[in-house]
């Protein structure tokens, strides 16, 4: 794990912490073109004639060593910059969205992406909507899962277990019965 984001092993699609915190997914296929922008952009200017880092195949093999050398020179760089480095040099990348801000997306709502869930406390929470829609089927209903131990005593009835035994394992707390 990187930061709390799954680290990716591949040079060219990857996510870099920035200055600011956030994070950048990059993609990168044309390694082979933009590597020296990349590196002079990055202040790596030492790794430009270092074979490990100068071809596609170089970094591929070496991603390992080049992860972290990234990584570390993106933390120096502020999402602005480095946003307006690759608009320049036709990089694809996004600033990764973090889930509250997520909440908080008119597009997502636009879309129907996300909905306003009420739990039985009344606490209200937003949650994503089901990710494949069929036109010709109305949206599903969203059902909260029970809570834990609602049906102990059930399940422990149609395992085979007694009224009396059931009653010794929910007093004992060997199971949770919720009220």
């Amino acid at each position: 794990m990187c930061g709390g984001l799954r680290q990716l092993t591949n040079r060219s699609y990857q996510n870099y912490e920035t200055k600011d915190g956030d994070w950048m997914l990059i993609v990168e296929p044309l390694w082979d073109w933009k590597y020296k922008k990349y590196l002079e952009f990055l202040d790596l200017e030492q790794y430009l004639e270092d074979p490990r880092f100068t071809s596609f195949r170089g970094a591929a093999i070496h991603v390992a060593e080049l992860i972290p050398i990234f990584a570390e020179a993106f933390k120096k760089k502020t999402t602005a910059e480095i946003k307006a480095f690759f608009i320049k040099n036709d990089i694809v990348h996004e600033r990764l969205v973090n889930p509250s801000e997520l909440c908080e997306d008119q597009q997502a709502w636009d879309n129907g992406y996300l909905r306003e869930v009420e739990f039985q406390n009344g606490k209200k929470k937003v949650m994503p909507k089901e990710a494949i829609h069929f036109a010709s089927m109305d949206e599903p209903a969203y059902t909260l899962a029970p809570d834990l131990g609602q049906h102990s005593k059930e399940i422990l009835l149609v395992a085979g277990y007694s009224e009396a035994e059931a009653e010794v394992f929910i007093a004992t707390k060997a199971v949770i019965q919720h009220p």
